[in-house]
């Protein structure tokens, strides 16, 4: 007869399982198990949190993570979660507190430093705003998102110069061209292209909005084993309009197998479907 603690770990295997296939709701199932066999578990919490937030359970996703960030404050992938579900919420300086402790301890994503600073522009901070977006497009030059971003603060804060530089950059790397064309006469100087029309931009916005957290919820399988695989791969999201997608090996230390380890009685699992 199982333990608690073997029913757990497999419970948690088929979480894993599901969330892989993308059977979101199956997978928060079992993880909800697995929590309830072996409460307070920090990989449970934080794998829980992560099919929440791709569930868009905004509010219990952030719950649960900030349970999953106090159980393990070296859990990166828990606070840049926590930080992106704030974000969705509008809880704009907690949402810049956890991004900010996630990239502490896995600064590599593009995306994650264009986040944050948007949300430091948010409460007024222009300084760290700069500070993340040049961090973005040091990590990835190609970022439109993020050109146009630091383009926008450049000419709010008058640097209109820098402000045309960026636009340019973003437009060359594919950003929408209508409005980043009459961003860039406003700022040249130049009489400005009529105005797109309300509804455009409406819809502009609407789009982008769908396709940024279609993009994100994908995003979210980047913690993915990889067991039996010989390549993991990891969807991230750069202007809200297409994907760069990044081919790597998984790294030990993934959440879901530190969970498989975590939840062993000897600690010493390997790799297993």
């Amino acid at each position: 007869m199982q333990t608690p603690l073997e029913q757990a770990r497999l419970a948690f295997l088929q979480g894993v399982e599901h969330f892989e296939a993308g059977r979101l709701a199956q997978a928060r199932s079992s993880f909800e198990d697995s929590l309830g066999l072996a409460p307070g578990r920090p990989s449970v919490l934080g794998n829980l949190g992560v099919c929440l937030y791709a569930l868009r359970e905004w509010k219990q996703a952030v719950q649960v993570l900030q349970q999953a960030t106090a159980a393990d404050a070296d859990n990166a992938d828990a606070w840049i979660c926590l930080g992106l579900g704030q974000e969705h919420l509008g809880q704009w300086l907690l949402a810049t507190q956890s991004l900010a402790r996630g990239l502490a301890l896995r600064p590599d994503k593009a995306v994650h430093w264009l986040i944050l600073g948007q949300c430091r522009r948010r409460v007024g901070d222009a300084k760290g705003a700069l500070a993340a977006f040049d961090q973005a497009l040091e990590r990835d030059e190609s970022l439109a998102d993020a050109w146009s971003a630091r383009g926008s603060l450049m000419r709010e804060i008058g640097e209109l110069q820098q402000a045309a530089m960026c636009f340019e950059k973003a437009l060359a790397n594919g950003a929408e061209p209508t409005l980043h064309q009459y961003y860039l006469a406003s700022v040249r100087g130049q009489d400005s292209p009529s105005a797109p029309p309300r509804l455009y931009v409406e819809s502009l916005f609407d789009d982008y909005a769908a396709d940024f957290q279609a993009h994100l919820v994908q995003a979210l399988h980047h913690r993915g084993h990889g067991q039996g695989r010989a390549e993991g791969r990891r969807v991230f999201v750069d202007d809200g309009r297409r994907r760069a997608e990044l081919g790597e090996q998984p790294e030990r230390g993934d959440s879901h197998e530190a969970g498989v380890t975590q939840l062993s009685e000897g600690g010493n699992v390997g790799r297993q479907r």
